[in-house]
């Protein structure tokens, strides 16, 4: 189970500071082409999400999707870098996920996808632009990677997203661990590495996972 945090804010001032930021780290980062999920929006629940996106199993002529289930097992509201104003939530996720059949999925006039055994389910159409960097963490140190395909004990991944829901934007920084090991303290130490150089404040009001996100609006957290 992955450690996982994450902040979100929609001054996007403060994102061109944070790309900024993330492209000067080194060249060793990958800018996705733009994907739109699509999350069952459960109100008022923050330790679940759903959601659905295009799948990257390409033996098929067919577009499929993926659904993507996570539960957050563990949070500890006690992340901070105090000389950097930086104020956060740890918290551990598990995962699961897997190809739908075709007959599973319904699309409607809106272009928007559901499952075709679940009905009254408001699905929230999310556009993510995301900026990613892999860490390979080994002998408390770590080195930026490019490959997906290195078999890695312990890593890390930061992702600054740039992201869009009913014409609103925000944009979200996160840190999400993975490998075999996934140690509290390493994930804890290697992300206060990686933002030394970070100049935003960030604040633990604003530091949670998507299923809390969908249920704000954009007055919520502007500043």
């Amino acid at each position: 189970m992955p450690w996982e945090i994450r902040w979100f804010d929609n001054n996007l001032s403060k994102y061109k500071m944070a790309l900024e930021w993330f492209k000067c780290i080194d060249d060793k980062f990958v800018q996705e082409k733009i994907r739109e999920d699509q999350y069952f929006f459960l109100p008022n629940c923050d330790n679940i999400g759903i959601k659905l996106r295009p799948s990257n199993y390409k033996n098929r002529n067919k577009l499929l999707y993926s659904i993507e289930i996570k539960l957050r097992k563990q949070i500890i509201p006690n992340f901070e870098l105090k000389e950097k104003s930086i104020y956060g939530n740890l918290e551990k996720w598990i995962k699961y996920s897997w190809v739908l059949m075709e007959d599973n999925v319904v699309i409607n006039n809106n272009d928007k996808v559901k499952l075709s055994f679940l009905n009254d389910i408001h699905i929230v159409k999310v556009k993510k632009s995301r900026n990613l960097r892999r860490y390979a963490i080994k002998n408390n140190t770590c080195r930026s990677i490019t490959s997906n395909n290195l078999r890695i004990d312990e890593g890390l991944q930061c992702e600054l997203t740039k992201i869009t829901e009913n014409e609103q934007t925000w944009w979200s920084l996160g840190f999400e661990g993975f490998g075999e090991k996934n140690q509290e303290l390493i994930f804890r130490t290697t992300v206060g590495f990686i933002l030394k150089d970070f100049t935003l404040k960030l604040d633990r009001s604003h530091s949670f996972g998507y299923p809390k996100w969908l249920n704000f609006s954009s007055d919520d957290l502007v500043e």
